[in-house]
């Protein structure tokens, strides 16, 4: 039997050869591990990054990239030129500090460039660039506490702001068509002009009825293709863009989403339906129609509505409109049960009550309708009296 005395030199026997192993390990790892900055550390790891996404296409890759860069800008100013040995998890500690003494983000921005340094951090780790557990490294980046809100929505009034501000906008350019074919010295060639304007200014209102039509992500929305819009089927196939994954958005629920995407797809000749559509112009839009401004650090007067507004707003509207099922609603937009309880699922009453279609549910069948139909992506239909005519 072992006595108490046999038992802790034991124990201290094997704790000295612990010891001693870790020392051996950590001095093997320190000097083998490469001698770099962690500027170029970080470097390494976005090409890690991009490799591994190398099957997702060149625009991705790109976007990708772009972002990445963005949310390690920080990380990099702050410990970039330290080489990799001295940079400590006091760093760390310090980083997550002068983020939050900022002052202009929010926890929920801090966040993300946390993350994105501490996924970094990990790569390096792994790599043997820096010789500290990934534990500490975890707790010294650990998140800001964030205040949980439901996502903005918009209204039925906002929406006809919005409406109101297209039809504005493109009557801007038919004016200045309309001054070109009078004035100047090009004047008569109105065709390439035209041409000229739709490439600078590419038409807004096919993605904006798009967007509240289907509900789906901004990405989705610019991949569509006229191959896409299956009218056999009746539904319009989605590559999702976040989930890999397919889906299908049904029309016998939107008389006017089957009318636009036949149009599109006939004015598209086997290309994209609406095509790449800047970030920003969405914005603008709805700082002219004056919905949920707000000014800027430097009071740049601002909106809060993005692209992604226009998903969360159908979305919710057809949760509360819509008689299908939890699961079909899921399926329909491409996201989980959870996302849908805590982001879509609203107390709208009356909007059932609006009608039977995806337009009705908003509120802006008829606004929707009438802007399409005068900027000629829809035929006018014809009233019962043209009709007995």
């Amino acid at each position: 039997m072992t006595t108490r005395e046999q038992a802790v030199r034991l124990a201290r026997r094997k704790s000295e050869d612990l010891v001693s192993a870790t020392r051996r390990d950590r001095h093997r790892r320190k000097h083998n591990r490469p001698r770099s900055t962690v500027a170029d550390a970080l470097s390494v790891y976005v090409e890690h990054v991009l490799l591994e996404r190398r099957d997702r296409g060149e625009e991705y890759q790109a976007r990708a990239k772009a972002r990445l860069e963005q949310h390690l800008r920080p990380f990099v100013a702050f410990v970039g030129a330290k080489r990799c040995e001295r940079l400590t998890v006091d760093d760390l500690d310090d980083y997550r500090a002068e983020l939050g003494e900022v002052g202009r983000l929010e926890n929920s921005s801090i966040n993300r460039f946390l993350d994105a340094a501490r996924a970094a951090v990990n790569f390096m780790i792994d790599r043997r660039y820096i010789d500290f557990d990934s534990r500490e490294a975890g707790k010294a980046l650990k998140h800001y506490k964030t205040e949980r809100k439901k996502p903005l929505i918009l209204d039925r009034e906002e929406l006809l702001r919005m409406i109101d501000a297209l039809r504005r906008r493109e009557a801007g350019v038919k004016a200045k068509v309309r001054r070109h074919v009078t004035r100047g010295p090009q004047a008569g060639k109105v065709q390439e002009f035209e041409q000229s304007v739709a490439r600078q200014r590419k038409p807004l209102a096919p993605y904006f009825a798009l967007a509240l039509l289907t509900g789906c992500r901004p990405g989705e929305i610019e991949a569509l293709t006229a191959d896409d819009v299956r009218l056999g089927h009746g539904n319009v196939l989605v590559h999702a863009s976040k989930t890999n994954a397919e889906r299908e958005i049904p029309l016998h629920d939107s008389p006017l989403l089957r009318e636009l995407v036949t149009s599109l797809k006939l004015r598209a000749a086997g290309g994209a339906l609406v095509g790449r559509v800047k970030r920003d112009r969405v914005m603008r839009l709805a700082v002219s129609a004056r919905v949920k401004l707000y000014e800027d650090e430097l009071g740049i007067t601002r909106s809060k509505v993005n692209r992604q507004m226009l998903r969360r707003t159908t979305v919710a509207h057809v949760a509360a409109g819509s008689p299908e099922g939890e699961g079909l609603l899921q399926f329909r937009f491409g996201h989980t049960q959870n996302v849908s309880i805590t982001h879509y699922r609203r107390a709208l009453h009356g909007i059932r009550e609006r009608g039977q279609t995806v337009e009705e549910w908003l509120g802006v069948a008829d606004e929707l309708r009438e802007l399409l139909q005068d900027l000629g992506y829809i035929q006018r239909q014809a009233s019962a009296l043209e009709a007995a005519n």
